[in-house]
């Protein structure tokens, strides 16, 4: 269990790796040997993460009802492998992601109406997750074709403005998807699903089971992944 799962079983992680912190209430404590941090009202008066510390060990980190305007700083976390932002309604731009171009691989985001695609979040080329949900509207979906290890989209209840939804199907490596269907898009959720699955035989998810519950991850090209 790590951070490439859909969902992290944190009871399955080392305890002593793990910061949850609630910043309304508590100040920041030191985070050096810390992976996996959860933040909760990180606020700044730049609304960047330029306090973050420089730390090497964190590959986690997620951020929510944060004041976060944009990512400039990020690359002080010099080894992040997934960035979450979950209710952080003052983010207006994606500048700084092209900080950790070199590591980031997923990045999940929700309800951020604001935040608009542009060269932060184009500069992600090793990108392997994306989901951007209930975010501000997409003018097209051309730029997944800058992402050539992407294998998972999402754009929930984020509005397509072209209505083009064939990328989704050219791109050569994505194999899953998550969409709301929409009378001016040229293609359901079902066709769309449909011809993924169709693109190879391969499977492409590893699922772990723990009782009644279970999570998956992805499984990229080198591990023997279907593209």
């Amino acid at each position: 269990m790590d951070w490439r799962y859909n969902t992290i079983w944190f009871d399955q992680l080392d305890l002593s790796r793990i910061a949850t912190v609630d910043l309304r209430t508590e100040t920041l404590p030191p985070l050096q040997k810390k992976e996996y941090v959860s933040l909760r009202g990180y606020r700044q008066k730049n609304g960047l993460l330029d306090a973050v510390p420089i730390l090497d060990e964190i590959l986690y980190l997620e951020l929510s009802f944060s004041g976060l305007r944009a990512f400039d700083g990020i690359g002080r976390l010099r080894s992040i492998k997934r960035l979450e932002l979950v209710h952080c309604y003052k983010l207006e731009s994606d500048s700084g992601l092209e900080e950790v171009a070199g590591s980031l691989r997923h990045l999940h985001i929700l309800n951020s109406k604001r935040l608009h695609v542009g060269p932060g979040l184009r500069s992600l080329r090793d990108i392997e997750v994306l989901r951007l949900n209930a975010c501000g509207e997409i003018d097209s979906l051309d730029f997944l074709f800058e992402f050539p290890r992407l294998l998972d989209f999402r754009f929930v209840d984020t509005n397509v403005r072209s209505g083009d939804l064939s990328p989704l199907i050219a791109h050569k490596t994505l194999r899953s998807v998550g969409f709301m269907d929409k009378r001016h898009y040229n293609m359901k959720s079902v066709e769309v699903d449909g011809a993924l699955e169709s693109k190879s035989p391969l499977p492409f998810q590893e699922f772990v089971s723990k009782g009644q519950w279970r999570t998956f991850r992805f499984l990229s090209a080198n591990e023997g992944g279907a593209v």
